[in-house]
C-alpha cells in the first residue's frame, strides 16, 4: 500500500499518552485551543529560564509567539515547552508532496541534530489530504508514517487553522521557521530547505 493511499484511510485514535501533558479523556481540549491561556496553566509549559517570556512576532527577528495544539498523542503541546534549545518548526499539510519528503527525512534529521546539540523538530499539520482542517487522526497517521517511536518529536493538528492564521501562512507548503533557544526567529523558509541549511542552524548553537 502506498503512503499516499494510506493517508486517505482513517487512523485509529491512540489510547496512550506520554508524560508531557496527559489529558484525561473526560477533559479533552476543545477543537481550537487558546495558546497562552492553556500554556500559562500548564506546570511545565515554560522552561525555567523563560518564565517571563512573551513572544511578540511571527517574522524573522521577532520573538516567536507561543501557541498550543493537540498533538498526535492526544496531549496539549505548547511551543514554549521546546524553547531553551534550537527548534525547527515545520508547517505542512497532508496533501503536500514536499511535506511528505520532510516527514520522511525528519527522524534521521533529528538524530543528526541531536549529535550536534539538544534540539527539537515540531511539525504542525494545518490541512488534511482533502484540504480541510487537520485533525488528531491526521497527526496520528503522520506519526505512524514517519516515526519509529511516537515520542521522538511532536506533531500537532492545527484545528481551525488558528496557528496558520497566527503565523500568516498562505497556500504554499511547507514553511519552516528556525527558532533560536531564546525564542528569536532566525529564518523563515517557504519550501523544503536543504538538510545542510537546517544542520548549519543547529550547529550554530552547539557550543553555546
Amino acid at each position: 500500500m502506498s503512503r499516499l493511499l494510506m493517508l486517505t484511510l482513517s487512523a485509529a485514535v491512540l489510547a496512550a499518552c506520554s508524560p508531557r501533558n496527559p489529558i484525561p479523556e473526560a477533559e479533552a481540549p476543545p477543537v481550537e485551543i487558546d495558546g497562552l491561556e492553556i500554556c500559562d496553566g500548564l506546570e511545565n509549559a515554560w522552561p525555567e529560564g523563560l518564565i517571563d517570556y512573551r513572544g511578540d512576532g511571527v517574522g524573522v527577528g521577532g520573538l516567536v509567539e507561543n501557541f498550543a495544539l493537540q498533538d498526535h498523542l492526544g496531549e496539549v503541546m505548547c511551543l514554549s515547552q521546546l524553547l531553551e534549545v534550537p527548534v525547527i518548526l515545520d508547517f505542512g499539510t497532508v496533501w503536500c508532496g514536499p511535506c511528505h519528503e520532510a516527514g520522511a527525512d525528519s527522524e534521521a534529521l533529528l538524530e543528526e541534530m541531536h549529535e550536534l546539540t539538544p534540539s527539537w523538530i515540531f511539525t504542525v499539520l494545518t490541512e488534511n489530504v482533502n484540504g480541510l482542517d487537520a485533525t488528531l487522526s491526521d497527526a496520528e497517521l503522520w506519526s505512524d508514517l514517519y516515526q519509529s517511536d511516537p515520542t521522538l518529536f511532536p506533531i500537532g493538528a492545527d484545528a481551525g487553522k488558528v496557528v496558520h492564521d497566527q503565523f500568516g501562512l498562505g497556500t504554499e507548503y511547507p514553511v519552516f521557521l528556525f527558532i533560536a533557544p531564546g525564542g528569536e526567529i532566525i529564518e523563515r523558509i517557504e519550501g523544503l530547505p536543504p538538510e545542510s541549511a537546517m544542520l548549519d542552524f543547529i550547529e550554530a548553537y552547539a557550543t553555546l
